[in-house]
């Protein structure tokens, strides 16, 4: 008795971790294929990024999670932006980019502290990904604005 009722403890425990990481592939399939203005966007991800500031002040990592998570895996711009900052910012694309990858990166890694419940780990990540925030504005919000005032 003690066999089989190890045997079904390990196929629902296979059927659940199966369905979540499904779901989980669905998600992310979901986003990778979503697309928004590049404003809208930013207007998003300034919300989150409200959201794991307070979370950090509370300690709410199920919010600050969730916040991160959301960030890590943002829709993308839409075609004509993209082509658009391209151009406008021409071999400075990749200086645009490598903020945008560490933006995801340490959002992926401040959604994980978070699970983890590790405070400090995720108040440095999240200064990471402000700090690439202001940089890439710093770097390229007046020539996109310059080039859609046009």
């Amino acid at each position: 008795m003690k066999s089989f009722n190890s045997t079904v403890h390990i196929v629902i425990a296979f059927i659940l971790i199966s369905a979540t990481a499904w779901m989980q592939n669905e998600i992310s399939l979901k986003n990778e294929d979503d697309t928004k203005p590049l404003k809208e966007l930013m207007q998003d991800l300034l919300t989150d990024m409200g959201k794991i500031n307070e979370a950090i002040m509370y300690r709410d990592f199920d919010k600050m999670e969730s916040a991160a998570d959301r960030i890590a895996h943002h829709p993308k711009i839409t075609d004509e932006e993209r082509q658009m900052i391209a151009r406008q910012l021409g071999s400075e694309m990749k200086t645009f980019v490598s903020f945008d990858v560490m933006v995801h990166n340490y959002a992926d890694s401040l959604s994980k502290a978070a699970q983890q419940q590790k405070l400090r780990k995720a108040v440095t990540h999240f200064n990471v990904i402000q700090t690439n925030c202001v940089n890439c504005h710093e770097f390229s919000r007046e020539k996109i604005r310059a080039f859609n005032d046009r």
